[in-house]
């Protein structure tokens, strides 16, 4: 496969503010040197960094999780990225709570709050099936107010993915923080040509080596809102070159215009007689005849998706969804909407329900009448300003000269009061009835 001339993400060392914990010697019991107040009760996940282990602290008798570093300077840039985090109280807006790191034999030992499965561990074991919407419309505001507090310091995770986000327990509603960040960065280190992003969630900008923005979290986001859809991936990840043909064939071409900005656009695209970009075929950019099959998606555009629902009942709110899916993933980034407008998208704010009900209750107050009621229009304003001139009319037609005898005036009111009520019901009720229900 062609170099694509990018530069790989590095990791900077920043000062840290050590603990004065001295990890213990190893045992059978404690294989990871790890502090003698820490009793570790699991190994809750493995990767490239290292391990994560739930552990008792026996001095506050919190269950923490502790995530060991593989190599050595693995954790210290993540690490002067949380400090920050913390220091700004972000841990209140969906964000992974940072306790302390500790020296260790390979580097610096991470200490966070427990939480209690990936979002992807959650999804593949007991999928979303049951009220799938509402789920997905709590989990993606929460990590749209994570990405909003990022944003509004200038920091961009890079690594949005499922098992990046922790349920924080099973209870109900669900709660997720956004967890992992090793990748993290500045906005003002962000580099054209940096390599960022797990390849099924990659924004196109990555791929082309555009300069970018945080708005390459919100890309990952929308390929997240697909998986939680129909738990698959939306993108393939055998390689950029085919997830990149996938975008385009679903997305559109990004303009001519993004694309010479782009450092491997060539490796992608090539000219053509207008001097205008177009994708290389696959034997173009392989070399050679490929003769595998490449899973072909089922639907031809977003919109193709606001037909796949499991019921009639959610079909606004499905619609609404798929919508919130393709500002997402505009292939522009300047096009992309942002966290703040996610929160204030419909489907978040279930603006639909409110018209639906407004409906609902206009249709209930024009149709329930009890039965020998008589049903009437209203009357027509003019109409209602004839009948008030005879009203008038007839009051004064029916006014009696003063009388010192006070019963006398009394009778007369009532009267007057009994034949305005006749000449008004006769006129509203009789002249504009259209029927009787019963």
């Amino acid at each position: 496969m062609k170099s694509s001339g990018r530069k790989m993400c590095t990791k900077r060392n920043v000062g840290l503010s050590q603990s004065m914990q001295r990890p213990s010697a190893p045992t059978q019991n404690n294989p990871y040197n790890l502090p003698a107040k820490y009793k570790i009760l699991e190994i809750m996940g493995e990767g490239g960094f290292g391990k994560v282990l739930r552990c008792l602290d026996t001095d506050t008798n919190n269950v923490v999780a502790v995530k060991i570093p593989r190599f050595k300077q693995c954790c210290r840039k993540e690490v002067a990225i949380l400090q920050m985090l913390m220091t700004k109280k972000l841990d209140q807006h969906s964000i992974v709570k940072f306790h302390k790191c500790f020296s260790m034999r390979h580097g610096e030992a991470l200490v966070f709050e427990s939480l209690e499965m990936s979002l992807e561990d959650h999804i593949l074991t007991n999928g979303l099936h049951t009220k799938k919407l509402p789920k997905i419309r709590t989990i993606i505001k929460q990590v749209a107010t994570a990405l909003n507090a990022l944003k509004s310091i200038g920091v961009i995770h890079t690594d949005i993915k499922p098992d990046n986000i922790m349920l924080v327990d099973l209870k109900r509603p669900l709660r997720v923080k956004l967890i992992d960040f090793g990748l993290a960065i500045h906005k003002s280190m962000a580099e054209q040509g940096m390599d960022l992003q797990t390849l099924s969630f990659r924004a196109p900008e990555i791929i082309l080596g555009l300069p970018f923005s945080e708005a390459i979290d919100m890309w990952s986001v929308g390929c997240l809102l697909f998986f939680m859809l129909f738990s698959d991936l939306l993108f393939d990840d055998t390689s950029e070159y085919d997830t990149l043909r996938f975008m385009i064939k679903l997305l559109g071409q990004p303009p001519d215009k993004v694309l010479n900005e782009g450092q491997t656009t060539h490796v992608f695209f090539k000219k053509t007689k207008s001097n205008s970009w177009k994708i290389k075929t696959p034997k173009e950019y392989w070399k050679r005849n490929i003769p595998k099959v490449l899973r072909r998606p089922m639907f031809s555009s977003i919109d193709d998706l606001k037909q796949v629902r499991m019921n009639r009942a959610d079909a606004a709110e499905h619609e609404q969804c798929i919508e919130l899916m393709k500002a997402m993933l505009q292939m522009d980034q300047n096009k992309r909407i942002t966290p703040d407008e996610v929160l204030h998208h419909p489907f978040i704010t279930q603006s639909h329900r409110c018209s639906q009900k407004k409906k609902t209750a206009i249709k209930v107050t024009r149709n329930v009448f009890p039965l020998g009621v008589i049903r009437v229009r209203p009357a027509a304003t003019k109409n209602m300003l004839q009948l008030e001139k005879e009203d008038t009319s007839i009051s004064k037609d029916t006014e009696t000269p003063s009388s010192p005898d006070d019963d006398s005036k009394e009778k007369e009111k009532k009267k007057n009061c009994f034949q305005r009520f006749k000449s008004w019901f006769k006129k509203k009720f009789f002249c504009n009835r259209v029927g009787v229900i019963g």
